[in-house]
């Protein structure tokens, strides 16, 4: 079978046969029923070991175990962890994986991606991100929907799989599946935007910060509801923080046993105290908004209760925050706006300094840029007072990948990847009218 999905040569072929042959049969040496049950068994789905670590006694044989194991993670005999499989590095495996599969979905979203105006660097990662994701998850293309698409973007972001383009990871593959129609109407067309925390109702909200009290509870989320009709998302998550985290969780350490809103100055004066202080034990710049928040809170429950008694009267108490507390709210927003400005003269000296820095910097990995896209391999270069090494770790990508190292310290340097970051934070410079 794998002779004829990817021919080869006699000599390799043989060379194929007798890796297959002795890696499935170091596997049937393990427990289990089943190719994945040994695989599992090994230890090698863990992800802690590199399947060419794995010795012969035949040093050509040994090269040939990588291989292997790829051919048979295309041909589903195995199904590998996503750690397994990004530790070993298997060397254009959606070729391989495509060739295999004779799926016509599969097909339609190569052929869309190929239309793409994009580099064909970011075409063969769309290719790799879905090829990856179908062989870790054990799917066909159908079934890849927008949340598995997604684990496997943030599973591979967090362990840091990426290949050097971790921020990218899944984005092209979403956006031709979102434009196909292969997901849902209702899934974000971009995966950053999926990426983002979705907007939380009221009850989440306070959930999050483990209100014991069903009662209490009861009357948080009902609050939030009707408030969240006439302000925006952040302002709610906001007014969630203040009234059920640091309000009534902050008087819960105090007074374990209070039920009401009805507060005893002492506990007042205790609870204002502990609430003033940050957590790293610097003072709170923003205890007016807090306040503020805290006493509107009661006060609208006084309001509300004159026209619905019988869903507010029974939480309505006195107001333990006294108004003129919060008239200071003008006046810490001017100390705001002080502290704003004299961050602004301590650092606008050094501004011209910053924009020197950056400027050489971006104008540094330009020239080095084109510098190492004529050299050959291995070829020493020098740019802006530093050498570098030429290296090839494109393989037989046509043309190769701009590496090298820099010298003496053996940094390697990326080109397409430093260059990207330079111009994004000149961009960002550019933008701010420096």
């Amino acid at each position: 079978m794998t002779d004829t999905i990817w021919p080869r040569t006699q000599p390799r072929e043989s060379l194929r046969h007798h890796g297959l042959k002795w890696l499935l049969s170091y596997l049937v040496r393990h427990s289990g029923r089943t190719w994945q049950e040994k695989w599992i068994s090994s230890g090698f789905n863990d992800g802690h070991r590199k399947i060419r670590e794995l010795t012969t006694g035949n040093f050509r044989l040994d090269g040939e175990l990588g291989h292997s194991l790829m051919l048979l993670c295309c041909l589903r005999v195995v199904r590998p962890s996503l750690e397994a499989f990004k530790i070993n590095s298997f060397y254009r495996y959606h070729e391989h994986f495509e060739q295999a599969q004779n799926d016509p979905d599969l097909d339609r979203f190569l052929a869309l991606v190929e239309q793409q105006d994009t580099s064909d660097h970011f075409k063969r990662c769309a290719r790799m991100d879905v090829a990856s994701a179908l062989t870790t998850q054990g799917i066909r293309f159908a079934d890849l929907s927008a949340e598995a698409l997604l684990h496997y973007a943030i599973a591979t972001r967090e362990g840091g799989w990426g290949g050097g383009y971790e921020t990218h990871v899944g984005y092209l593959a979403w956006r031709v599946m979102s434009e196909s129609g292969h997901f849902p109407a209702q899934v974000p067309p971009t995966l950053r935007a999926a990426m983002r925390s979705p907007a939380q109702t009221p009850a989440e909200l306070v959930d999050k910060h483990s209100v014991t009290n069903p009662d209490i509870r009861d009357v948080f989320v009902a609050y939030l509801t009707r408030r969240s009709h006439d302000i925006d998302y952040a302002t709610l998550r906001d007014l969630s923080e203040d009234i059920c985290g640091k309000f009534w969780n902050g008087l819960q350490k105090i007074n374990p046993g209070q039920a009401t809103f009805v507060i005893s100055q002492e506990n007042y004066e205790s609870w204002r105290a502990v609430v003033a202080v940050r957590r790293d034990g610097k003072p709170r710049l923003q205890l007016e908004a807090v306040m503020t928040n805290i006493r509107a809170f009661y006060l609208d429950l006084q309001g509300w209760a004159a026209e619905e008694p019988e869903r507010w009267a029974r939480w309505v108490a006195p107001c333990p925050i006294a108004g003129r507390e919060t008239r200071t709210l003008g006046k810490a927003a001017r100390r705001a706006k002080e502290r704003m400005d004299a961050r602004i003269r301590l650092l606008q000296p050094v501004l011209p300094a910053f924009i020197a820095a950056a400027t050489e910097r971006k104008d540094h990995f330009q020239e080095l840029l084109k510098v190492a896209g004529e050299t050959r391999k291995d070829e020493i270069i020098t740019v802006g007072g530093k050498q570098y090494q030429r290296l090839h770790r494109g393989r037989r990508q046509a043309p190769p990948l701009p590496w090298s190292i820099e010298r003496p310290r053996a940094r390697p340097v990326h080109q397409p990847q430093d260059q990207c970051d330079v111009h994004r934070g000149w961009r960002v410079l550019a933008v701010g009218g420096c």
